[in-house]
């Protein structure tokens, strides 16, 4: 079995995440506290940050979303000025995204809190219910993941 609990704790979190979203009726209406992002705007982003020139189509598939539903996303992450579009010089129709230095800010500010966070809830966690629970756990949400992403949700 692959081991979870060495991976970076951004990659943990953002496997996690994925899974809770897919599985949600308003993938962008995730209460988020204080911030002025809501969690699933964040997610985006930072799946932009790592590949930028990703379009919405992309991120609907990575996702497991609709192109609707991502887009209007993008358009909230615009409005916010994280990112923003160029067109495809080899395809006129597609819409190529990038963060602004301001998206790049946020989501580098993020990943530092989301690195800090993740370490004290794994050591927590292992504590509570051993190594070899929690690397079973991150296992079946990763292989959930990989399912949903092959298209076999219905």
């Amino acid at each position: 079995m692959k081991n979870y609990l060495a991976m970076p704790p951004e990659d943990l979190s953002e496997m996690v995440l994925i899974f809770a979203c897919r599985r949600m009726d308003e993938f962008d209406r995730m209460p988020s506290g204080r911030s002025a992002y809501t969690p699933a705007e964040l997610m985006v982003a930072s799946r932009i940050r790592m590949f930028p020139g990703l379009t919405v189509t992309d991120l609907a598939k990575y996702f497991g979303r609709t192109k609707g539903a991502i887009s209007q996303l993008v358009k909230k992450l615009r409005d916010k000025g994280l990112c923003e579009g160029q067109t495809d010089s080899a395809d006129r129709k597609k819409i190529l995204l990038k963060l602004t230095p301001l998206g790049e800010q946020l989501c580098r500010s993020r990943g530092e809190h989301v690195r800090e966070i993740m370490q004290e809830n794994m050591n927590e966690l292992i504590a509570i219910v051993g190594e070899d629970a929690l690397n079973g756990y991150f296992a079946v949400i990763d292989t959930i993941n990989r399912f949903d992403a092959e298209g076999n949700r219905r």
